[in-house]
């Protein structure tokens, strides 16, 4: 069960948790400049469009799918088919496209 933190008043993590991009941006010698601020605009669009998705499966589909799992263990997971996830992905895709256009 995936628990919603931002209704629970529980403090929400900013930025990047994950020690591997942490290691990237940190070192400018494995990325240019160039991309790490186009990785952090990325990361940061994301974020903001992701508090506007309303229903929980979009949700917890967006954070398995963030977090690096295969769309096969997330279809497992919310026990549901493979090709539903990669719809679900790609509503979610295109709403985010439609958000980036309008702003």
């Amino acid at each position: 069960m995936v628990t919603d933190y931002d209704n629970i008043g529980m403090p929400r993590g900013g930025g990047i948790s994950d020690p591997t991009p942490k290691q990237a941006f940190r070192n400018k010698s494995i990325l240019p400049e160039r991309l790490v601020r186009e990785y952090q605009n990325k990361i940061a669009f994301i974020d903001e469009s992701s508090s506007h998705l309303k229903r929980e499966r979009e949700i917890t589909i967006l954070h398995w799918k963030l977090s690096g799992v295969k769309t096969k263990h997330i279809a497992e997971l919310e026990g549901i088919t493979e090709r539903h996830v990669r719809r679900i992905i790609s509503d979610i895709a295109k709403r985010m496209f439609e958000m980036s256009v309008v702003s």
